[in-house]
């Protein structure tokens, strides 16, 4: 049996390079990390069964949810019941959680204010920009009252979807889901688009596809990306199609199975890709061509995000040395790939991490003037960016 560290965990800061803070966030792996909307605070959810709210800019920790719980049938780590993701809602004071259940709370009070009860447990959630409405995901797909978390409707997909993400347009009049169907041995690609309004099916992307991988949705709500895998099970495609017509805009093929990564710009005109060989390639979406940039191949690249204004790419990568994995960030100029800063981050090596977790991931503030990192140790590093990129 573990315990959770419910109010035990130490935020003790400690001394680094001048560019990063880093502090001791949690005792087991971090899931995820992400920012406010006012860009004040940043929340962290853990395999340590806790949910720890901090002060982005000091790390000064700021509030414990006890958000996940212990499985009575199983004392491993990796077997708990812990919170997989989060969300804010825009009002920066509200947090959602999702992992075996999906809640709602309130970080000021530092309490539960209601779960999405559902008869299956919450793979992914999406919140539209407004607050009003929340759609979970799990065994198929809910959308809830973001306010009373009354129960809106649930959307008739086909059967036994098992959902990956959910996103909404920046309107929020449309939701886009991705997964897979349970009930397929073959074409098993769920990719579908709905109105939020009504739960009608607008479109069924995946019909006849064998998987996707990831998808998008862009940021004026007219078009759809989606990473496939091909028929034959060994290459891969990137595929662009036009909202609301569903017409395929474009397809870009890649001779591997999968593609690990697809980060799609703010603004929706690039998106950059990674495949299992570490090639790191960036698409121009307005012309339809691929955009000849000079990356290297970074085979130990795990996360990769635009900066809030597109100007710059994050990449943050788990290094192997001497059978540990070394936690390292760099900083390229995504119209060229030229590398414009490259330093290690966080302050011990990541000795042990977990197959369905990357050991580091990176997110940029909505202002753009800071980085975080989430480490599998249970480190966080914030950047100030002006002083990484004055480090190099």
């Amino acid at each position: 049996m573990i315990l959770a560290t419910i109010g035990l965990i130490l935020a003790v800061q400690e001394p680094g390079p001048d560019f990063q803070k880093v502090f001791q966030a949690h005792s087991e792996a971090i899931t995820d990390l992400v920012f406010s909307p006012d860009g004040k605070k940043i929340a962290t959810s853990s395999m340590d069964l806790t949910v720890g709210i901090w002060d982005a800019q000091t790390g000064k920790k700021l509030g414990v949810l006890p958000a996940g719980e212990e499985n009575p049938d199983n004392g491993a780590v990796c077997n708990q019941f812990y919170v997989r993701g989060l969300r804010f809602f825009p009002d920066s004071r509200r947090v959602a959680t999702f992992g075996p259940t999906a809640k709602i709370w309130d970080i000021v009070e530092r309490k539960e204010r209601f779960a999405l009860i559902a008869h299956d447990s919450a793979s992914c959630l999406a919140i539209t920009p407004d607050g009003k409405t929340v759609a979970k995901g799990g065994w198929g797909i809910t959308l809830w009252d973001g306010q009373t978390g009354a129960r809106i409707r649930s959307l008739e997909a086909e059967a036994c979807p098992a959902i990956d993400t959910l996103s909404f347009s920046a309107d929020g009049k449309i939701l886009l889901s991705s997964g897979w169907k349970n009930n397929e041995k073959v074409n098993r690609a769920h990719l579908m688009v709905w109105s939020v309004e009504t739960g009608e099916a607008l479109l069924d992307l995946g019909k006849g596809r064998t998987r996707v991988n990831h998808a998008a949705l862009s940021a004026d709500g007219k078009m759809v990306l989606a990473t496939l895998q091909n028929p034959d099970n060994e290459t891969s495609r990137l595929v662009a199609w036009e909202l609301p017509s569903g017409v395929q805009k474009y397809s870009f093929d890649f001779k591997v199975y999968k593609i690990d990564e697809m980060v799609l710009s703010p603004d929706s005109r690039s998106v950059v890709t990674k495949t299992w060989g570490g090639s790191v390639r960036l698409w121009d979406l307005a012309g339809g061509r691929e955009r000849p940039v000079n990356l290297p191949a970074l085979h130990a690249a795990e996360c990769i995000a635009f900066s809030p204004d597109g100007t710059l790419l994050g990449i943050a990568e788990g290094r192997w040395v001497d059978k540990e994995i070394v936690p390292f960030l760099s900083i390229h100029d995504p119209l060229t790939g030229r590398k414009i800063a490259s330093r290690r981050v966080g302050l011990q090596p990541i000795k042990e991490s977990w197959s369905h977790l990357k050991s580091v991931t990176v997110t940029f503030s909505p202002d753009g003037k800071r980085m975080a990192l989430a480490l599998a140790n249970g480190e966080v590093s914030l950047v100030t960016l002006s002083e990484f990129l004055r480090s190099k």
